[in-house]
């Protein structure tokens, strides 16, 4: 859930529903990407969701089979519904996007019946007193034998010692003592009927309801709990390099080949022009070294290196060799660059995803490491 409220989920194809945190989400087979799949038709960085204050949109990173929402490729930034359909590659994504929800609802109120009154003495009495007998008109034989003597007369009820009164009824004990919002005042119930010899002082006195659930009321009036801490949601772990970076790398590049031929102007004025040739062999050696070798091999050069800069391509990620087949073709957009007057590398600084004529040729980007 975001800070605002809102839930933002991508349900993906054989997993759990993914939740995206504010910022940006890429998609790609890559598993530095928050959204991974892996289709061998998605590239490593297939496409970015950028979350903001209640909304999506989706990016293409430049893929080679496209991002398509709803059967329409996806060209630049397009915003995102609940429910859209994300097609990257031969995988399909969608898109829940929930809002934050409303307030809840009232509790009910439990209201317990007041208790009965409880017994006086002269009612347990008149209760317990036994009923005269009607009179009979009957004649009554005597009776043959002698009678069985008689039980000892009980004494009557009224020199009975008087009972104790029952103790009266705890009040209930307020929320308020145990921390909670405090009762709201109870409605006064009407006073119970008067049952026989029920002395009506005692009855006089209503009794109280009693709430076991506090209202709506008191729950919104109850201090909230401080919010937890969230994490902050993870970025990505490269970015495009810009345009006056990637010059110097090139400048840290150019630095050995520079020494070499100051060595071999020396050699040639002061020592054999011969010793000046094999200088030129070893500068041309270093050129291929720089331009396809490394990038073959480690996706790098010397300069980017240094400053932390990778070259990748649509099939491998920072710390990879571009291949051989790679490397040759972006050879040959170097040189398509020096035929236009160096004005192929301008285009670095006008791209979205920050490519050169090179890099677009042979597919590749320069990135940099965070």
């Amino acid at each position: 859930m975001n800070a605002n409220g809102w839930q933002i989920f991508v349900e993906v194809p054989g997993k759990a529903p993914i939740e995206l945190e504010t910022g940006e989400a890429v998609i790609g087979r890559s598993r530095a990407c928050a959204v991974q799949i892996a289709e061998t038709t998605v590239s490593r960085q297939h496409a970015v969701f950028v979350v903001e204050l209640g909304s999506v949109r989706l990016r293409d990173l430049g893929s080679s089979n496209g991002t398509y929402v709803n059967g329409k490729r996806v060209d630049g930034s397009q915003a995102l519904s609940d429910g859209d359909r994300v097609v990257v590659g031969e995988a399909e994504l969608i898109v829940r996007i929930l809002a934050p929800l409303g307030p809840a609802e009232p509790t009910q109120r439990l209201v317990i019946p007041p208790l009965a009154a409880p017994a006086t003495p002269a009612a347990f009495a008149a209760e317990a007193k036994p009923a005269e007998p009607a009179p009979s008109f009957r004649r009554t034989p005597a009776p043959v034998e002698a009678p069985p003597p008689s039980p000892a007369p009980m004494a009557p009820l009224a020199t009975l010692p008087p009972m104790l009164p029952m103790p009266p009824l705890s009040p209930v004990i307020p929320l308020a003592s145990f921390g909670g919002p405090p009762p709201l005042p109870a409605e006064r119930s009407p006073a119970p009927a008067l049952g026989a010899g029920a002395n009506p002082e005692k009855v006089a006195e209503p009794a109280r309801k009693c709430e076991l659930l506090p209202s709506i009321q008191e729950i919104e009036l109850a201090p909230m709990p401080p919010p937890l801490a969230r994490r902050a949601p993870a970025a990505s772990a490269t970015t495009p390099a810009g345009f006056w970076i990637r010059v110097a790398a090139s400048l840290l590049d150019m630095i050995p080949l520079l020494l070499l031929a100051l060595v071999g102007l020396a050699l040639a004025f002061f020592v054999s022009p011969q010793w000046a040739l094999l200088l030129t062999v070893l500068e041309v050696g270093y050129v291929v070294y720089l331009a396809v070798v490394m990038p073959a091999l480690k996706g790098t050069t010397p300069g980017k290196k240094f400053l932390k800069l990778a070259i990748v391509s649509e099939a491998t990620g920072p710390g990879q060799g571009l291949g051989w087949s790679t490397a040759l073709l972006r050879l040959v957009g170097h040189l398509v660059c020096s035929l236009t007057f160096s004005l192929g590398y301008l285009l670095v600084a006008f791209t979205e995803q920050k490519q050169g004529l090179h890099d677009l040729i042979a597919k590749t980007r320069v990135v940099r490491r965070r």
